[in-house]
């Protein structure tokens, strides 16, 4: 997904943790334009890492991706107010379409 992004000119940050990602927050004071959060990441997973964000005042765009659909998990991505749904394998188009909308660009 990086080299995808980064070959439409896309200016991307990649965080092995939602708790490395947080510390970028903290640090710089910049916010990312849009998030590509795995819900089953390692550790924190993306509905919770979305959830602590909306908890710091921070409503980033945020698109959740999974290798494990069910209703329940989709459900509840999309009531933290997660912009896209995506199941893997994603699509090239499918995930530069929903970036695209989560932040009005390209």
């Amino acid at each position: 997904m990086k080299r995808l992004c980064r070959a439409y000119d896309l200016d991307v940050a990649t965080f092995a943790s939602a708790q490395q990602l947080f510390e970028s927050l903290d640090g710089d004071g910049r916010q990312p334009d849009c998030l590509v959060l795995d819900i089953h990441m390692p550790g924190v997973g993306g509905i919770e890492t979305r959830t602590q964000l909306l908890q710091r005042g921070l409503n980033i765009p945020s698109i959740m991706i999974t290798g494990r659909d069910d209703e329940e998990t989709r459900e509840r991505a999309l009531a933290t107010g997660a912009f896209a749904y995506l199941c893997k394998p994603i699509d090239a188009d499918t995930l530069l379409d929903a970036i695209a909308d989560a932040t009005g660009t390209f």
